[in-house]
């Protein structure tokens, strides 16, 4: 199955992916930022300029993308 979407819809797909985003960064941040600190505090760095790489997952079904598009479409 392919989207078939302009580019007023791709708008519109990436800024409701973006708050769908920043839901889950929000909701998530306080437990990540623990499991980090807790990674942080067992680990023994070598040097004070050693980088910590924090990453971040995110997961979307197909149908995601079908239900925002349909929630828009129907709007217009």
């Amino acid at each position: 199955m392919k989207l078939k979407v302009t580019e007023e819809e791709k708008e519109i797909l990436i800024n409701e992916i973006a708050e769908r985003m920043k839901d889950v960064i929000y909701m998530d941040a306080k437990e990540e930022a623990r499991k980090v600190l807790e990674y942080i505090l067992e680990k023994d760095f070598q040097s004070s300029s050693d980088s910590i790489t924090i990453n971040f997952e995110f997961k979307f079904v197909y149908s995601d993308l079908v239900q925002i598009l349909g929630r828009y479409r129907r709007k217009e």
